[in-house]
């Protein structure tokens, strides 16, 4: 299965659903995969044996619950999913509901979270 594509209606071919996907994670449970889809301002989930659609959430803005460049996700422990959004980290159920924000850094570009704690990474070039 692919994840992010499907057959066109007429079987000829493929559409794809993502814009510039940035990040994606493995829930927990290994059921689910969220994907940072930074084009398009959302983050969408899929079945990770179907690689079928399950949902998708966020709206482009920059108040709380929206996304401005969805770069990375990650899930914790408790089953929430961690938005890198530009300049926060924000916190959905797995549904998409709002939490929480926490500022960060602008221009960064990777989130993992270990147990309670989550890694921030920048990636830069020396020339």
């Amino acid at each position: 299965a692919y994840i992010g594509l499907h057959h066109q209606e007429d079987g000829k071919g493929y559409i794809q659903e993502l814009s510039s996907p940035g990040g994606l994670a493995l829930s927990m449970d290994g059921k689910a995969v969220a994907v940072a889809d930074t084009g398009n301002c959302r983050i969408k989930i899929y079945s990770a044996n179907s690689g079928r659609s399950l949902h998708c959430f966020g709206m482009r803005g920059q108040a709380n619950g929206q996304l401005e460049k969805p770069i990375d996700v990650s899930w914790d422990t408790q089953g929430h999913l961690l938005v890198l959004d530009e300049g926060r980290v924000q916190v959905f159920t797995e549904n998409g509901e709002f939490l929480r924000a926490v500022k960060v850094k602008e221009n960064l570009t990777g989130m993992s979270a270990i147990g309670q704690c989550v890694l921030l990474s920048d990636t830069y070039c020396v020339q």
